[in-house]
């Protein structure tokens, strides 16, 4: 007899090896809790995430599931257990030409017909998303003077 779709999608976050059970409802918490601390919108596709990044902090806590997980970060004894859990979910990693790979890219592919726009009077407005200390716009900004000396006499905005 097949089993109900509910628990193929169990089984299959539980790769037979994970050590916890990470439900439905147990993400649907995470989530929440998530967004409204933080406004972060945690999507299904990133459930192998969460559950990898938490499993850590359930060990850590000595905690056996992640319904106990969920039921300690919803009390008002869990709150610093939020703030920990907000920095397991999200990427604290910024520097410089981080992911060099992405700026060859803006350099050989998508910068060219921008820059040469700006040449002929043409305005260029970049926007870089998701930056937490500013170090992504100022490497757009240092390969796009890389390529033109004289980008701060265009119109050319990051």
């Amino acid at each position: 007899m097949a089993r109900p779709e509910a628990e193929r999608a169990e089984a299959s976050h539980r790769g037979g090896s994970n050590e916890y059970i990470l439900s439905e409802n147990d993400f649907a918490t995470i989530a929440k809790i998530l967004h409204d601390d933080s406004g972060i919108l945690l999507v299904p596709a990133k459930r192998d995430l969460v559950y990898s990044r938490l499993a850590k902090r359930l060990r850590a806590l000595g905690l056996g599931s992640f319904k106990e997980y969920c039921g300690y970060i919803a009390g008002a004894e869990g709150a610093s257990e939020r703030m920990t859990m907000l920095a397991a979910l999200t990427t604290n990693v910024t520097h410089f030409f981080r992911e060099n790979h992405h700026f060859e890219f803006l350099k050989s592919q998508v910068l060219p017909p921008l820059l040469d726009a700006a040449k002929r009077g043409g305005r260029v407005r970049i926007w870089s998303a998701g930056c937490s200390n500013g170090h992504e716009p100022y490497s757009i900004a240092l390969t796009i003077l890389s390529m033109m000396p004289d980008a701060a006499e265009r119109d050319i905005k990051i």
